[in-house]
């Protein structure tokens, strides 16, 4: 397991201690600096609170691996927003009967963007109805991205 594994297999494992839902992390130089993004959520959204308690804890946890974490780093913990990326058969079914886009990695019907409403989620399938009404059946194999479509 490389660097990044590691710190997502301590993060993920404090972040759902906490209570939360572990979304993802960023290891990434940013100017001179390296920066540790962190991104949580839990059912009902996160608050500005639940970073910062999330954040003390990491920071707490991440100063006992020394060796891992070899730069001074700024560590960063938020939402990862409205519009977040759904990596998982659990995001998914947070998401259904909700309109999302789905880009895939081989077209279906000469598309490789659908746009539309979340039915089911399971047994590595998407179902799909589309803008149109029709309903489209993705191996979720095949998706290489899917979002929540945010209107404002």
């Amino acid at each position: 397991m490389g660097v990044k594994g590691r710190i997502v297999e301590i993060v993920r494992k404090e972040v759902e201690n906490l209570g939360y839902i572990f979304v993802d992390l960023e290891y990434r130089k940013a100017g001179r600096n390296w920066q540790l993004a962190v991104f949580a959520d839990r059912e009902g959204g996160i608050t500005i609170k639940d970073c910062e308690l999330i954040s003390r804890q990491l920071g707490y946890e991440l100063d006992k691996y020394p060796d891992l974490l070899r730069h001074s780093y700024d560590l960063e913990v938020s939402s990862p927003g409205l519009d977040r990326p759904m990596r998982t058969e659990n995001d998914m079914r947070r998401a259904l009967n909700r309109n999302v886009s789905i880009k895939l990695y081989s077209p279906v019907e000469n598309y490789r963007i659908w746009k539309g409403k979340l039915m089911s989620v399971g047994n590595g399938k998407v179902i799909f109805e589309d803008e149109k009404g029709h309903s489209r059946v993705f191996d979720s194999d095949n998706i290489s991205e899917a979002k929540l479509e945010v209107k404002i």
